[in-house]
């Protein structure tokens, strides 16, 4: 076997560049497993053409038993060859230690250990107390179990544009929330806020928390 034809490498970055909307083909997708969602591992070998066979090792947390996951070939470029290995889907909290290995007739090549928690979302029951900006509106929420406590804050950057920020209590607020606009408080109660702009129309439920969005002819957006 030449050296031009010979297995080289794999490589898998479960995270990548982290950029919010695109993600790599080596990637874990999703970057964070929710549970009950399948996870599908990217792995790219090299030269293209040459790996006979991709497959993923994986365990749980607490459970001494391993088990594989085949891999499927996607593509190959001129460089490389891009595979898929997918896994089957994991309970809220499960911890599992996963590794990728290719092979070439008796050689083999495998990844370091790579883990990842299992999350899952949180429904936020209802606003405990509001706090009204010059531009904006800070709702205080706790959600999920153990209960956190989580900060909605709420402000137009334009008159048709609803911009919504998830933080911690006490987070500052980014200088730009002094550029949006200033909307009008049509009703504010212990059971719902109305704001408008001169495009839109914000119903705040807080209790089960909601929100309703409505453009000035009253057709429903969200």
């Amino acid at each position: 076997m030449s050296a031009a034809t010979a297995l080289q490498g794999l490589f898998h970055d479960p995270c990548g560049l982290e950029h919010p909307y695109e993600q790599e083909p080596t990637e874990r997708f999703p970057r964070v497993p929710v549970a009950g969602e399948s996870v599908a591992l990217g792995v790219t070998t090299w030269p293209p053409g040459v790996a006979e066979a991709v497959w993923g090792i994986w365990r749980i947390e607490g459970s001494p038993k391993e088990y594989l996951a085949e891999g499927h070939w996607e593509q190959d470029t001129k460089d490389r060859s891009y595979w898929r290995v997918e896994l089957p889907s994991f309970g809220y909290r499960d911890r599992i230690t996963y590794r990728l290995c290719v092979r070439q007739g008796r050689k083999q090549l495998s990844t370091e250990d790579f883990d990842f928690v299992v999350a899952d979302w949180s429904p936020v029951e209802a606003a405990a107390r509001y706090d009204f900006g010059s531009r904006q509106l800070v709702l205080e929420c706790r959600v999920g179990d153990p209960p956190i406590c989580l900060a909605v804050s709420l402000c137009f950057p334009t008159s048709q544009i609803l911009h919504l920020q998830l933080s911690r209590p006490g987070t500052e607020l980014p200088k730009s929330i002094d550029c949006c606009v200033r909307f009008e408080v049509m009703e504010a109660t212990e059971e719902h806020i109305v704001l408008t702009t001169e495009k839109l129309k914000c119903r705040i439920l807080l209790h089960p928390f909601r929100f309703e969005v409505y453009d000035i002819d009253g057709t429903s957006l969200l």
